[in-house]
């Protein structure tokens, strides 16, 4: 049995296809493998970010006392102004 010229180039044409496709997978996976580290990286540094607002919160209504921290603050002059 022999196969037809136009039989081979359609075998070809698939399996060339066939492995763009696991190429283009393989692709995806690993872009996706970094997306979820650059994710678990960001979303540790939100976490020590909240701690440092935390920490600084509590040390601001300690220094200045709860009823003193209401208001809107003015981050370029630093004053705070009552709601």
């Amino acid at each position: 049995m022999k196969f037809t010229s136009i039989e081979i180039k359609r075998i070809k044409e698939i399996q060339e296809s066939f492995n763009t496709s696991w190429i283009e997978l393989g692709q995806i996976e690993y872009d996706i493998s970094n997306f979820e580290k650059m994710k678990t990286k960001v979303t540790l540094e939100l976490n020590k970010l909240h701690k440092e607002e935390l920490k600084l919160s509590e040390e601001l209504v300690e220094k200045y006392g709860v009823e003193q921290l209401e208001g809107v603050l003015d981050l370029n002059s630093g004053e705070l102004s009552k709601k």
